[in-house]
Formats: C-alpha cells, sequence, structure tokens
C-alpha cells in the first residue's frame, strides 16, 4: 500500500516536533539544573523600630504579607528570610478612614548571617526608613557578656549614652555613644551582663543629665538595642528609652518622672470632696473638688508598678467622711484618669480609672467620652460633622452603661455637635452640645446628670492641660 505524500509529509512533521520536543526537554533539565544552583546562600535576620510619634499603629510587611504591627516606640522581634532581595513596607491604617496607606518602603539584599533593623522614622507627613545592617553575633556556651548599641531617635539633640551600677556618676565614666545626632546611631560595644542604669546626657556634658532610667538587669550572650525616644505624651518625663534584644527587652522611663494622676468629679448632688493618698490626713492631694469639675494633674511620686496606693475620698473638709476608698496600681511614669462617679442603684461611689492614649496624631484628634449619668441605663453617642446632619449619622458608641468608659475615638479636624440618646428608645436626652476638633487634640467629655432627670449634661476638658 502506498503511503500519500501528505503521510510522508505529516510523518516528517511529527518527527520535527517530537525532535524539538526533545530538545526543550534537555534545555529545561539543564536550566533546572542551574537554577538549583543558584540557592540562597544562607540566611538573615530583618527586624523594625517605630519611631514616628505622631502615628498611631503601623503594619510591617513584607511585601504583602504581614510581620508586625507596632506602636510608636516598639522594637519588634526579628524575622528570618534566606539570602535573597525582598521589598519591606510599613503601612497606616486610617483611624478616620481605615483606609490602608503606604507610609515609606525599601529594598533589602539579604546577605547571610546579617541583621537588618529598619527604623521608621521623621513624622507622619514625612517618614522615612533607616536600615541598619549588622553582622549576627555568636557567644560561647559560658559567656557573661552582650553586645549593646544605641539610637537617639529624639529631639533632645546630640547626646552621649552611658551604662553603669545602680546610682553612677557619669562624669567619672567614659560615654558608650558619644556625639549621637537625631537619627544617628552607634557601633556595637561589648559590656558584661549586671544590674545597670541607662544615662544620657547632653554631648560633652556629662553633668547635664536629660534622662537616667531606673535600675534593670541586662542578661549575657545577646545583642541589645537601646533607643532614646520623645516621651510624647507616653510618659510624664520628656524622653524614654526602649531596649530590644533576643534575651532583653522593655521600655524605660525616667526614674525621676512622676506618675501622675487627675481626677474629675461625676457625682451630681455630691458635696465638694478632697482625695487623700494612703495615710494620708492632714493634706490632700485634692482639695475641694465640686461637680463637673477636673482637678489639676497631681504627681504622686511613690506610685509605680509594684507598689499600689490608696486613694480616700472624702467630703471637702472633713476627713472623716469617707466616700470612698480604691487600691490602685500605675505604670511608672504614667499619665491617669480617675473619674469619681456612682456606683449604680446605690449611695456610694467609684474612682473609674480612664487610662486612654495621651499621645498626640498628626492626622485625627482623640476624644474620650466616660458616662457617669444615672438617668438613663443605657445610652448612645453621636459626632455629627458640620456638613452632616443629626438623621444622617450613626452612633460611635451604644448601649453604653452607667459609670463606664464609654471609650476614646479618632476624628477628623472639625466642628461638631455632640448627642447623646436613650438606646432604649432613641430620643435625645443630651445635646447637641458644640465640639471643636483639632489635629494633636487630646480632649476628654464626662456625660453627667443635670437638675432635670430626663435630660444630660456633658463637661469637656483638655486631656493633659494643666
Amino acid at each position: 500500500m502506498k503511503r500519500s505524500r501528505l503521510g510522508e509529509e505529516g510523518s516528517r512533521k511529527v518527527k520535527q516536533l517530537q525532535r524539538c520536543f526533545a530538545a526543550l526537554l534537555i534545555g529545561l533539565v539543564v536550566g533546572a539544573c542551574t537554577e538549583s544552583q543558584d540557592t540562597p546562600d544562607g540566611r538573615g535576620n530583618v527586624r523594625a523600630v517605630h519611631a514616628l510619634s505622631d502615628v498611631g499603629t503601623v503594619a510591617f510587611l513584607i511585601e504583602a504579607r504581614g510581620l508586625a504591627d507596632p506602636v510608636f516606640q516598639t522594637i519588634t522581634p526579628y524575622s528570618t528570610y534566606d539570602a535573597l532581595q525582598y521589598d519591606f513596607n510599613f503601612d497606616f491604617i486610617s483611624g478616620l478612614t481605615s483606609e490602608i496607606e503606604r507610609l515609606a518602603t525599601t529594598s533589602i539584599d539579604v546577605v547571610k548571617e546579617t541583621n537588618y533593623t529598619l527604623i521608621l522614622t521623621g513624622s507622619g507627613a514625612t517618614p522615612r526608613i533607616i536600615t541598619v545592617e549588622q553582622p549576627i553575633s555568636s557567644f560561647e556556651a559560658d559567656d557573661t557578656d552582650l553586645e549593646v548599641w544605641f539610637a537617639n531617635l529624639s529631639g533632645a539633640g546630640n547626646v552621649d549614652f552611658y551604662i553603669g551600677a545602680a546610682g553612677f556618676d557619669p562624669t567619672a565614666a567614659m560615654p558608650l555613644a558619644a556625639g549621637l545626632a537625631r537619627d544617628a546611631f552607634s557601633e556595637t560595644v561589648s559590656i558584661e551582663a549586671a544590674e545597670v542604669e541607662i544615662v544620657v546626657t547632653i554631648a560633652g556634658d556629662a553633668t547635664q543629665e536629660v534622662f537616667r532610667s531606673e535600675a534593670f538587669t541586662l542578661f549575657a550572650q545577646d545583642t541589645v538595642m537601646m533607643n532614646l525616644f520623645d516621651a510624647a505624651n507616653t510618659a510624664t518625663g520628656d524622653y524614654v528609652v526602649a531596649i530590644g534584644g533576643d534575651r532583653n527587652g522593655g521600655r524605660l522611663v525616667d526614674q525621676s518622672a512622676p506618675t501622675r494622676v487627675r481626677l474629675f468629679h461625676g457625682v451630681n448632688g455630691a458635696d465638694a470632696v478632697d482625695a487623700f493618698v494612703d495615710d494620708e490626713t492632714i493634706t490632700p492631694a485634692v482639695a475641694n473638688l465640686a461637680f463637673g469639675e477636673a482637678s489639676m494633674q497631681v504627681d504622686i511620686p511613690e506610685a509605680d508598678d509594684s507598689t499600689a496606693i490608696t486613694w480616700n475620698i472624702t467630703t471637702a473638709g472633713n476627713v472623716g467622711t469617707s466616700l470612698g476608698t480604691v487600691e490602685q496600681s500605675y505604670p511608672d511614669g504614667s499619665i491617669n484618669l480617675l473619674v469619681v462617679t456612682p456606683i449604680p442603684d446605690t449611695s456610694d461611689i467609684v474612682l473609674l480609672p480612664v487610662s486612654d492614649s495621651t499621645r498626640p496624631l498628626f492626622d485625627a484628634g482623640r476624644v474620650g467620652v466616660v458616662n457617669t449619668a444615672q438617668s438613663f441605663d443605657f445610652i448612645d453617642v453621636y459626632f455629627v460633622t458640620s456638613d452632616s446632619t443629626f438623621e444622617d449619622t450613626f452612633p460611635r458608641a451604644t448601649n453604653r452603661l452607667r459609670s463606664s468608659n464609654v471609650g476614646q475615638f479618632t476624628l477628623e479636624a472639625d466642628t461638631y455637635e455632640v448627642v447623646i440618646t436613650n438606646s432604649v428608645d432613641d430620643t435625645i436626652v443630651g445635646g447637641p452640645f458644640a465640639l471643636t476638633v483639632e489635629r494633636g487634640d487630646i480632649t476628654q467629655l464626662v456625660i453627667v446628670d443635670s437638675a432635670d432627670p430626663n435630660v444630660l449634661d456633658m463637661v469637656s476638658f483638655d486631656r493633659l492641660m494643666p
């Protein structure tokens, strides 16, 4: 049987395709072998530092995958990656719109046995990343030393860093890092593990201390970053120091920074009150505080993490008439608010602690709300913007209880009307109250009873001043 020309040509084409396919397979195999020889040569570590004092929580990402959500003054743990190229990003989730905004990005060719620290610094309006590269240190099992390095991420000017035993005199010591300007960092130095204090002074003048920590323990066999930050109302002092390593970490406030407390009298119908601390019976910490008033800031130097203090609230001028006591502990150098409020359905009072953030934001204001009113079991809170109406506004807080901290809200700069409704039937029972919010504001609102049991009133004051 004769084979047709078409059949012969088709056979030749099939053979040509088979040869091409075989060549292609060989090429793929060779390419695969070549690629397998280009595998990553070791691994490195990457971490982040959030040094933007006017920005809230940020997202730290590798490419599009989240690694951590640090707040200001945070040093994240290390993440380990193959020695390849990666993009690292910092995103900001707006408290106003809940939209994700890219703050800054950087690309790193990770080198084996290298630590990378990405410092997000600058401001919310002009953020930037500083990349610090350091070889990964190794320690022997019996080593008693550690490595430390320092960064000045504050507005203190040029500074020197010292580490010494508790109470040491920096004028009799040599700085471990000298003349660090803002956003500058030092080389690593080796020191012995011990209980120490960190002292920061004006560069070249050891008599001018700008920060001295409480004594704390440094553990051996670690490489530790020590950052000087502006306190930015996260503490009562001017500066704080954050430390970060594998075995060491934490946040240190200035040992001279007092714990600061402010009181508000929210019990309608009650007399003015005095507030005494611990066993004091002669001089009140707060005197003659009337209903609807906020006290000055009160420094409580003896309050710290481990020691509770006792507040005794009495009728003003009569220490023998105790209205209520409360025992509380405070973080060192913290800024606190205590609201004197009724215990619902009783004639007793309680001190309601309010620990909302006191750090200003670059793009918004913070507004805290506390409810001391007893006339309604549940309330809703509305913030009506200047270009909207109450009917078109959703409540920012619903079904809030009597004598409770309603919460803190992030609001864009605007003029608002604050409206309070009864959660049960949505009737307006308070307001509208005028409220102006500026960027960076820290405002406190307290909802109180009025002389009319069917109408609520509101008191507004600056959370930080005076």
